[in-house]
């Protein structure tokens, strides 16, 4: 096996279809590939795979992204795990979220090893699984828990970003809040009667929910209800309904502050908690890893309103930041630009070399 360029080694990695949970072919080969750098080590838990190069010390430096993809669309006008290149783009799924940062993470460190340069703090670099699925399995969270970033002091998480630093993100926090009624016959039931005639006022009140406090990266928390679900059969009331809503939540603004507000605009309301592993973070303006990725980047730092991998390392200063543009990610014809992805090789180089 070969060193690959950094489009190559993106294609070669676009070419496995790593969907949540199914990670092993792709860790395989990536276990195999990263043997081949020089003076690293390799290890591998479960499909995770961590490489490490010592630095003059002990502290490291984290580079994290992950492995795994969100399933094609249907709509694909092409084979999704074919990846081929027009007018200037890599095309292919997981071009852009996150394999990319993946392959301009690991082109930057083949050239980091090259040049013998050896950097101040250890370099740690994890390639992680399940990020894309909302399970109860992370890759970077159980790495976390189990100690294996126990040295890390800062670290970036390799998401599309075009290239600018993200200093904070949203945490999701999804909820269903369950109503129940009287089921009854659908010729006998009066109007007042049915939940489903009463469901504008319960959205409405739980449209005018605020919890006030904003964050001036990624601004106030956000409350979209996003099913419904109710009845039985086609000629009966229901007797219960659920609504499923999707919370992005910030730092200021706990959890249970957001599930106290709603059940006190909807008393009736019983509140289920579905998910709230993925936290809101933020790192400080001032902090050197900020200031490092702001200079190399030279763009504007900003917060990002989706989740990554981030929400799991809640207390490193991480800044979120990578090559591609986050409008591509999840997309049918997924895509990147090949000036980016070299533009993204190199910054993550310069912070090898400069943190």
């Amino acid at each position: 096996m070969n060193l690959l360029s950094t489009t190559e080694l993106l294609k070669k990695l676009i070419s496995f279809e790593s969907l949540s949970t199914k990670e092993k072919e792709i860790a395989d080969w990536l276990e195999s590939y990263s043997r081949l750098l020089n003076n690293v080590s390799v290890s591998r838990i479960g499909d995770n795979i961590l490489i490490r190069l010592q630095g003059n010390q002990n502290t490291e430096l984290l580079f994290n992204t992950h492995l795994d993809v969100v399933p094609a669309s249907p709509n694909h006008a092409y084979p999704a795990y074919d990846p081929f290149i027009k007018d200037g783009k890599v095309f292919g799924r997981g071009s852009t979220d996150a394999k990319g940062s993946l392959a301009a993470m690991l082109s930057a460190l083949t050239a980091f090893t090259d040049s013998g340069y050896k950097s101040n703090h250890s370099l740690l670099f994890a390639f992680t699984v399940c990020e894309e699925s909302y399970g109860d399995f992370n890759g970077a969270s159980e790495l976390k828990k189990d100690g294996y970033f126990n040295n890390v002091i800062a670290g970036v998480v390799g998401e599309p970003t075009s290239l600018a630093p993200c200093l904070a993100q949203k945490g999701i926090l999804l909820i269903d809040i369950v109503l129940k009624g009287t089921s009854g016959h659908a010729a006998r039931i009066a109007v007042e009667d049915n939940l489903l005639y009463q469901l504008p006022d319960y959205l409405l009140r739980l449209k005018e929910v605020d919890m006030i406090k904003s964050n001036p990266w990624i601004g106030p928390v956000k409350i979209t209800p996003t099913r419904i679900i109710g009845g039985t059969a086609n000629n009966m009331a229901p007797e219960e309904i659920k609504i499923t809503v999707d919370i992005r939540t910030i730092p200021e603004v706990s959890s249970q502050e957001i599930i106290s507000a709603i059940q006190q605009a909807l008393p009736e309301a019983e509140i289920v908690v579905r998910s709230d592993r993925f936290k809101a973070v933020s790192t400080d303006s001032e902090h050197p890893i900020t200031k490092v990725c702001k200079e190399i980047s030279g763009k504007q730092a900003f917060g990002s309103p989706t989740c990554s991998d981030w929400a799991f390392l809640g207390d490193i200063p991480i800044i979120k930041i990578g090559p591609g543009h986050s409008e591509q990610s999840h997309t049918a014809n997924e895509s990147i630009e090949l000036e980016q992805l070299e533009m993204g090789k190199e910054l993550y180089l310069k912070l090898m070399q400069q943190f």
